[in-house]
């Protein structure tokens, strides 16, 4: 059952890492955090730190600027509209695509 609180980057965590084959434990490693909290960044339980988003979007292979929005949308939706003169910004693609390239 999706979690309520499971938000852009929480559903793009989970869907490209299992893609990759790769463990929490391993995102974590590259990230400087534990297993557990990659698992609550998966469920929506914590959102990810501004900080730590090159070293994910690099761990998972996927383009560091849709990434950086995605967090931004999920943290503070009223600054990514202000910062992007949207009120919404297309969904994380399924991970099918290795760095977000055609």
């Amino acid at each position: 059952m999706p979690n309520r609180n499971a938000g852009y980057v929480s559903t793009y965590l989970r869907r490209r890492r299992l893609q990759l084959g790769i463990t929490q434990k391993e995102v974590g490693a590259v990230i400087g955090v534990t297993r557990d909290y990659v698992s609550l960044l998966e469920s929506g339980d914590r959102q990810l730190d501004l900080d730590r988003v090159p070293l994910l979007a690099d761990a998972l292979d996927t383009n560091r600027g849709d990434l950086c929005a995605w967090a931004l949308l999920d943290r503070c939706p009223a600054l990514f509209a202000e910062i992007f003169s949207v009120d919404s910004v297309a969904a994380p693609p399924e991970p099918s695509n290795p760095g977000g390239e055609a």
